[in-house]
């Protein structure tokens, strides 16, 4: 079984996605700290400012592999 990550359950296979969604079901702090774990996760990689750096440094990129009209 693999382990519970910062935002999401992993699994391998059905029989492990089952064995989550019981957990979920069955387990209400668990179900509160994950979708915490989630929202940050959201936060911190969705946020205007990440955004706004991932889209500068695919800009850079473009720019370092284009020909100079200088």
């Amino acid at each position: 079984m693999k382990v519970l990550l910062a935002c999401c359950l992993i699994y391998t296979n059905p029989v492990e996605f089952l064995d989550y969604a019981d957990k979920l079901v069955n387990n209400y702090e668990l179900r509160i700290k994950l979708g915490h774990a989630a929202k940050f996760y959201v936060e911190c990689s969705h946020s205007s400012e990440y955004e706004a750096k991932t889209l500068q440094k695919i800009y850079e990129t473009i720019l370092e592999k284009s020909p100079s009209k200088y």
